[in-house]
This record gives structure tokens, sequence and C-alpha cells, in this order.
């Protein structure tokens, strides 16, 4: 029987709710293709519909004890969003613009404008990311309770910027510590219903995970980065609570890396067929790359390496729109979703729904500073 059509008063026995990812490659596909294809016709217009018929697609996939999420964000909303931040960022960007006009290239005032211009960037990208959580939150959910993000995204964004400096003078040594805070300020400020949820994790717990992974970041070419991000969400998942449930995940770093390395292969490939091509159709280019370290032809008109470049661009251009989505956001989220389950004693019955106002714009900055996210 079910917790939450348990009798009343009648306590609901200790257990494990099991969460599940039924999305199939060829639907992800079709959805990816349709997608790219009309958000070239639309000159990236339609990429806002494109995001979210993604999202109602993945939260429609995955289930919790049976019963699935749902996605309810509009691409209105989101389209909207980012045409008001436009608004907003158009004086700062045309500040910028006069200034490299009208004052000299040696003033010393260019220099302050640019910093500036980035100290402001930065603050927002922080805003952006705490806003667009809350927009996806508030557009999620599950047996019809929503779930919602209370704070400051201007507190979040300045507390952000002071862990980030902090990762960027000790050379990255503050990372665990930076982002256990970040999962802290994040989860504790995250409802489902009428209740938030705790987080109990500390960054000391992963420090020397960090950096272990942290000193092969070199010699295993970055998939020590992996391991650890593996150990980390195993990690706060297990220091998650809600109410008397807790969650934990056993996500294995066989699987993770495996996912990874399979996507790099299907990517790197024909990028190395196609520049070895190049090779054997113009020696000369091999002979320029030895001596120079730079990759140099000089030919006229429409010809084999033409060809050959453009066959690079719509490579480039159709794997970030269609290739990383089949064979790595699909399979990992897959990984992710099927590594997790909460334990204890659940008790949804006596939730509320949030009663606070859902935002009725979504994500604007992110889509403005091009860092959205699925």
């Amino acid at each position: 029987m079910d917790d939450s059509s348990l009798p009343a008063g009648v306590q609901p026995a200790e257990g494990v709710l099991r969460f599940s990812y039924d999305g199939e490659l060829k639907a992800v596909a079709g959805i990816a293709v349709v997608n790219v294809l009309l958000t070239v016709a639309t000159l990236g217009i339609y990429r806002f519909w494109a995001k979210t018929r993604l999202r109602r697609y993945f939260w429609g996939r995955i289930a919790l004890a049976g019963d699935r999420f749902e996605y309810s964000g509009t691409g209105k909303e989101l389209f909207l969003g980012f045409l008001i931040v436009l608004l907003v960022l158009s004086p700062l960007v045309a500040i910028d613009f006069l200034a490299n006009i009208l004052l000299p290239p040696d003033s010393p005032l260019l220099v302050v404008d640019y910093l500036a211009y980035l100290l402001i960037l930065w603050f927002l990208f922080n805003v952006a990311v705490f806003r667009a959580r809350r927009y996806r939150l508030t557009r999620t959910r599950w047996r019809g309770l929503r779930f919602t993000q209370t704070g400051s995204s201007i507190g979040y964004a300045f507390s952000m910027m002071g862990w980030q400096v902090l990762v960027a003078v000790t050379l990255g040594l503050a990372m665990p510590f930076y982002r256990t805070a970040r999962q802290r300020t994040l989860t504790e400020n995250t409802r489902f219903g009428s209740h938030e949820l705790r987080f109990l994790g500390q960054g000391k717990d992963l420090f020397t995970v960090w950096v272990a992974s942290w000193l092969l970041m070199g010699p295993t070419f970055g998939l020590s980065y992996v391991l650890y991000r593996v150990r980390e969400f195993n990690y706060f998942a297990g220091k998650t609570q809600f109410r008397r449930l807790r969650a934990e995940a056993d996500l294995r770093i066989r699987r993770a890396i495996g996912i990874v390395l399979r996507y790099a292969l299907l990517l790197i490939v024909p990028w190395l067929a196609l520049i070895v091509l190049t090779f054997v159709l113009y020696p000369e280019a091999w002979d320029a790359f030895v001596e120079t370290g730079t990759f140099t032809v000089e030919e006229e008109g429409f010809s084999p390496l033409t060809v050959i470049f453009i066959a690079m661009a719509v490579l480039t251009f159709v794997w970030a729109g269609i290739g990383r989505l089949l064979f790595l956001v699909h399979p990992l989220l897959g990984a992710v979703v099927e590594s997790l389950c909460l334990k204890g004693r659940a008790e949804f019955d006596v939730l509320v729904r949030a009663r606070d106002e859902a935002p009725q714009r979504g994500e604007g900055l992110l889509d403005a500073l091009d860092v959205g996210e699925i």
C-alpha cells in the first residue's frame, strides 16, 4: 500500500522509495532533431520552446514510488524573461560600447570600465543561477505538490562570489568547501509543499577526495574530476533530508566514466578523421604545423579543404545540439536518477501546497548570458 493512502492516524512504516527513469534514446533523438531544425529556422528564437519541450519530456520520464514528476513551465515564460533582461542589460552594454568609442586606447578609465563590466556580469551570473533554479522548482510537481525556493538571489550572489574568490586564491583547493556551501544554501532554501529540505554536509569530508582528483587531473585527462563529482553527488545525496526521509545515492564511478568516455570518443573520432583527411590531401599543412605549430594552407576558391572546414563546423553544431543530449545528458540523467532512493517514513499525506507565489517569467538572466541549462 502507498504510504500516502494510509488511513488517518496510522503511522507509515520505514521503507524505501525509489526513483526511476524510463526515457528512450529514440524519443530524445526525435525531440533534439526537431529542436535544432526549428531553432535554426527561427534564427534562435525557438530555443526557449525547445528547452521547455526537453524539460517536459525528461521530467515526465522520472518517477518516484511509481508517480511521475511533471514540468509546467512554458516557452513563452522563458522568452518574456529573456526580453525583459535584455532591456535591463542594454544600458550596461551601451555604456561599455560608448566607453570604448569615446575614450582613448591608453585611458585608465577603460580599464575601470572593463573591470566594472566584468564584475557586474559576474554578479548577475550568480543571481541568474539562483533565480533560474527557483523558476524550475516552481514549475516542477509531484503528486500535485510543487517545489519552491525561498531566500534572496542577491544574498546568494554575494556569498557565492566570496567563495569563488577563495577558490581562485587557493588555486582550487577550496573547491569542496565552496561546492558544499553552495549545495547547503540551495538545498535549505528548497521546499516541497509546505516543508523545507535539510542538508548536513561539510566540505572537509570531501577535501581529501578533491585533492587527489586535483592532483590527477592532468595525468587522467580530466577523468579524475568525474570521479570526484560522482563521490560528491553520492555524499550530497546522503546528507539531504526531508522530514523523516533521508536520501541515498549509489551512482557508480565506472558507469559515469563510461558515459563520459563514450561521448568524448564519439566527439573526438570524427574530428580526428577530418584532420587526418586534411593532412592526407594537403601534406604541406602537416609540414607547416610541425615547423610553426600553426595550421595554414593557402588555397583560393571552393576546394576539398573548404568542404572539410564546413564539415567540421556542421559536426560541432550538430554535436552541441543533438549528440550531447543523446550520449551525455540522457544516459547520465538515467544513471543519476536510478541511483537515488529515499529511506525512512513517507509522510506525504501531511503536506500542504506551497503558498508563495511562483515567478511568472523564467530564467531571463541565464538565457541573456547564454548559460542556460536543462
